[in-house]
C-alpha cells in the first residue's frame, strides 16, 4: 500500500493512519490557513491575521519565516497577495 499523498511505501494498512506524511500536513495547514477568508473576521487585516497565525502555528517548526516587516511594513492587499501565493504552492 502507498500513501495517497506523497506516494511512500507503507508496510501495512495500519500505518497509513500513523504515517507522517509532510504533504498531508503542508495540504491540512493550508487548507486551515485558507478557510481564513471565510471565517477569519471581517476586515483583510482581521483575514491575513489569521492566515498568517495558522502558517506560523503549523509550520514555524519546518522552516517557514515571514520578512522582517511583515508586521506593520508591508500593505495589507500586498499581504494578501503573497500569503495566496504561498498558500497556492503549499496545497500542491
Amino acid at each position: 500500500m502507498r500513501c495517497q499523498e506523497c506516494g511512500k511505501q507503507l508496510t501495512n494498512k495500519d500505518d497509513a493512519y500513523g504515517h507522517d506524511c509532510e504533504v498531508g500536513m503542508n495540504k491540512t495547514v493550508g487548507m486551515v490557513a485558507m478557510m481564513g477568508d471565510v471565517i477569519g473576521g471581517e476586515t483583510l487585516k482581521e483575514k491575513n491575521a489569521w492566515k498568517t497565525r495558522m502558517l506560523k502555528a503549523g509550520l514555524s517548526n519546518k522552516g517557514l519565516n515571514f520578512p522582517d516587516n511583515w508586521e506593520g511594513g508591508i500593505k495589507e492587499t500586498e499581504k494578501k497577495k503573497r500569503l495566496n501565493k504561498a498558500l497556492k504552492e503549499l496545497m500542491k
